[in-house]
């Protein structure tokens, strides 16, 4: 609830499942399991190759930008 509310105010997509989403190969080989679990974060690649970075909860925000630039894109945040 709080992370809807949070997407909602910062103008950030909401997505209720991950399940269709594929990982980024980038995020993949730069960031070990560890990272992604302890910051709640992975990162996604869509058909266009466009990149999205889903956050778990507001906590996350804080490593959206460092993800950012060790994967050398802008992409698009998602909680």
């Amino acid at each position: 609830l709080v992370t809807r509310a949070a997407a909602e105010v910062l103008d950030v997509p909401f997505v209720e499942s991950l399940t269709n989403k594929r990982p980024a190969a980038t995020f993949v080989q730069k960031f070990p399991i560890s990272f992604a679990r302890q910051h709640g974060v992975l990162a996604f690649v869509d058909e266009a190759d466009a990149v999205s970075v889903a956050m778990a909860n507001l906590d996350s925000w804080n490593v959206f930008d460092t993800v950012a630039r060790l994967l050398g894109r802008h992409p698009a945040p998602l909680f």
